[in-house]
């Protein structure tokens, strides 16, 4: 009943429905576990059209877009038409054109929100508006991720967010997140202020510590002498660059032998945490990646792989679909030149080795992107 509801119900309906569920762990956690995967494929689609023609009709912007490229968004009936015939927004044809502005619903920034800034590591770094409302979505989406990985919903957690710096979304966004689920620190990369923080609170918590792989290494390395980080309960959560199975396997020797090690994935322009490392992505990594996907993305190491919110794109990339109504400054079929692969799973019904189950449960998602 449950499913036939969702397949046919309107999507401000599916919408709330959405929230109700992620209000609560066990509830999503039971929800993702027993719905079929490939129903919601088919309400991700539903809601991927309608906020294309919501973009086409409030985005000054995205409806020049439209118009240079002679598209009626009123001939765009489902997402076979949409992936055929919407060509895909980037910085060239779409972020450096249009100004700031017009990129905005309605022609003009929000009341209440924030502005991220991307590294700028292809030119001049570029800012992304979100609205307060695209964000609470995406903390029941974060309290999910943590709960499910690490346990937050049952157990207490002192975070240290030792993330860079600046105007880049990873570190501010972090904490703005985490201090609603957790006692939070942000140290930054001050590796001695890391270390007096855990002598300080102690060893019988349990830490949660989230930084960029290179800091991370140097951090366990550089500082054994000052500290036994075995005898602390610590976890990590890391991103922004691939992690090769090796690196993990070092890192987590520095550690206590039950520490977890999670990677996410995000980007400035969409928001952090638009993938993240499940047991059965990491088990697929580890285990049999190389069984059952291209061998030329196993010949030397497979840096990543999550199970993820996006679609391929017509040119191999990640083609990023924000479906959220909330969305105000368009970012809507982005494309993003990740090269990968993205597996899926039967129908997601199948009956994975009882070994993926270990570390919280599984996800029937069955998108995997490596």
């Amino acid at each position: 009943m449950l499913e036939l509801g969702l397949k046919y119900a309107p999507l401000k309906i599916v919408s709330f429905f959405e929230q109700h569920i992620l209000k609560n762990f066990e509830r999503t956690k039971t929800f993702l576990h027993e719905i079929d995967p490939n129903l919601l494929e088919e309400v991700s689609q539903r809601k991927a059209v309608a906020i294309f023609k919501l973009a086409a009709k409030t985005t000054p912007a995205y409806t020049s877009f439209l118009r240079l490229h002679h598209i009626s968004p009123s001939s765009i009936h489902s997402i076979r038409d949409f992936d055929i015939r919407i060509p895909s927004i980037d910085k060239e044809n779409y972020v450096k054109i249009y100004s700031l502005l017009d990129r905005c619903a309605k022609g003009k920034l929000p009341k209440t929100g924030n502005v991220d800034e991307s590294g700028g590591t292809t030119g001049v770094a570029t800012n992304w508006i979100h609205n307060f409302n695209e964000q609470s979505l995406l903390f029941h989406a974060a309290n999910f991720e943590l709960s499910y990985l690490f346990g937050t919903n049952k157990k207490e957690c002192f975070i240290i967010s030792a993330w860079s710096t600046g105007p880049w979304a990873t570190g501010v966004k972090f904490c703005e997140l985490m201090e609603k689920i957790a006692l939070v620190k942000n140290t930054a990369t001050d590796p001695e202020d890391i270390i007096r923080t855990l002598k300080m609170f102690g060893k019988d918590r349990n830490y949660i510590i989230g930084g960029y792989p290179p800091f991370l290494k140097n951090l366990l390395d550089g500082y054994e002498k000052e500290i036994n980080w075995k005898e602390y309960k610590i976890n990590l959560i890391t991103g922004g660059e691939g992690t090769p199975l090796d690196w993990v396997y070092y890192v987590k020797s520095k550690l206590a032998a039950d520490a977890k090690i999670v990677s996410s994935y995000g980007a400035s322009d969409i928001d952090i945490g638009v993938g993240f490392e499940t047991p059965l992505a990491f088990f697929i990594r580890e285990t049999f990646g190389h069984l059952c996907l291209p061998a030329r993305f196993f010949a030397a190491v497979c840096p990543l792989a999550f199970q993820h919110f996006g679609r391929n794109g017509k040119t191999g990339a990640i083609k990023n679909f924000r479906k959220r109504a909330q969305n105000f400054c368009l970012r809507n079929a982005v494309r993003f030149f990740e090269r990968g692969y993205e597996g899926r799973f039967g129908n997601g019904r199948s009956s994975y080795p009882e070994s993926i189950q270990k570390g919280g449960g599984l996800v029937r998602c069955r998108n995997i992107f490596l």
